[in-house]
């Protein structure tokens, strides 16, 4: 097969001699080749197509997926010690980890994986692509894109190339320039559920929650049967305040495959039913399948203190969140929500100054307003600053939080209530 491929590349070069100046022929020719023959090794090859499959069929949520891809490519590598390409994909499978489960150590890895392919062989364009994806994550967004442009004039990297622009675009707040790059990896491939998800994202982040959930069915059309699409989906239900069609997307997801994703979705709309027995339950579920995700920890932690816990009982919890939250926040400054729980747990831990600094840093990067809102207030009020979580309440609100998520959560629950009080006794007085 390999040799074959040779063949081909040899061909093609030798049918572009008259139109290829003559000092690029064998540039060209080297280039054609390393495409065509990645590996001298079969059998290293069958290991990388079967990581890459891996990371196809793998969605947010499930690390599985990309820890089954990794060990693939280290089978390739084991293989074939010089495979450029094997490295690549390491490194976005890394990349992958960090971002879904805001596993702080994958990022290191992967780190460490693009150094070793960049030493390899700087030229592969899938080098490029994961390149671009690591400083993407840092929010290097002048590096990323230029990585992200070399990676698209390869064609078989058109699509994840235009969503590494896009997602660059909407950090940068170009909403404009975003979509334009969407639309240009659906006119590369129309039915490619990753785009529709990614966009979805994007509307999401930027406060567009009906057409996130637009976009994600949209995806779900072309894979009717990613569980983690499902629980995306259910999650953007339940954000929007519907509770019927959260549930019925969770459970859909649950049903094709227990993620740790769709367990913590569903403990959240536990959580908001009041079953926090139960919420905690399919947390601590969660939490067995990636410790490493500091928000299922804040999360196990909220629904043990709201079914009684005292502040010593979640303490362990708390802690583990901001200890991990903090160092995903060192390499990940620019999520606003990431900043607004770390906030959250350092108020229940009894750092003050620590949770207003983090809210306030959430609040100046003006995305997510409405959920930075919603942590905020809940922040305020474990602060016993009752006049904050109440102007953070009204933020939510304009912002697209449903009162009844509002309602949800036992500490604004009982301010909200202190506050009808107040005004239904000023109204008897005023009779």
């Amino acid at each position: 097969m390999f040799a074959l491929q040779s063949d081909i590349a040899g061909e093609v070069v030798q049918a572009l001699i008259d139109v290829l100046p003559s000092g690029e022929i064998e540039a060209a020719r080297q280039t054609l080749a390393r495409r065509l023959t990645p590996t001298r090794s079969v059998a290293a090859y069958d290991a990388y197509l079967k990581g890459e499959q891996r990371m196809r069929e793998q969605a947010g949520g499930d690390e599985r997926g990309a820890a089954s891809a990794i060990n693939f490519y280290r089978g390739a590598l084991a293989i074939d010690p010089s495979f450029a390409r094997a490295q690549a994909g390491i490194c976005q499978a890394e990349i992958t980890r960090f971002e879904d489960a805001r596993d702080s150590a994958a990022f290191a890895r992967a780190q460490s994986a693009c150094e070793q392919a960049m030493k390899m062989d700087p030229s592969l364009r899938e080098v490029s692509l994961a390149m671009g994806d690591l400083h993407r994550t840092q929010g290097n967004a002048k590096e990323a894109n230029a990585y992200y442009e070399r990676a698209v004039t390869d064609p078989a990297l058109r699509v994840p190339g235009y969503l590494g622009l896009a997602e660059v675009a909407s950090t940068q707040g170009q909403g404009k320039v975003a979509m334009e790059y969407f639309e240009r990896a659906r006119q590369v491939a129309p039915r490619n559920p990753r785009i529709a998800q990614k966009r979805g994202y994007h509307l999401l982040v930027n406060g567009d929650v009906p057409g996130a959930i637009a976009s994600y069915r949209e995806a779900l059309e072309y894979a009717p049967d990613d569980a983690d699409l499902w629980s995306s989906l259910g999650g953007l239900y339940a954000i929007s305040g519907d509770a019927a069609q959260a549930s019925d997307a969770y459970e859909r997801s649950l049903q094709i495959k227990p993620t740790y994703e769709a367990l913590s979705n569903l403990g959240s709309m536990k959580f908001e039913e009041g079953a926090y027995e139960q919420a905690a339950a399919l947390y601590r579920h969660a939490s067995e399948i990636d410790p490493g995700d500091f928000r299922v920890w804040g999360n196990l932690g909220d629904a043990l203190a709201a079914g009684g816990a005292t502040p010593d009982q979640t303490r362990a919890q708390y802690e583990q969140a901001a200890t991990l939250g903090r160092r995903y926040l060192e390499l990940k400054s620019d999520d606003a929500q990431g900043l607004a729980l770390v906030a959250w747990y350092s108020a229940n831990l009894d750092r003050a100054d620590e949770a207003r600094a983090l809210q306030a840093k959430a609040e100046a990067l003006g995305t997510e307003r409405g959920e930075v809102a919603l942590l905020g207030a809940q922040t305020m009020a474990r602060l016993d600053d009752s006049p904050a979580a109440r102007r953070h309440m009204d933020f939510a609100r304009k912002h697209g939080i449903p009162q009844q998520r509002i309602d949800a959560l036992p500490l604004l629950r009982s301010l909200t209530a202190k506050v009808d009080t107040q005004s239904t006794r000023e109204s008897g007085t005023a009779q």
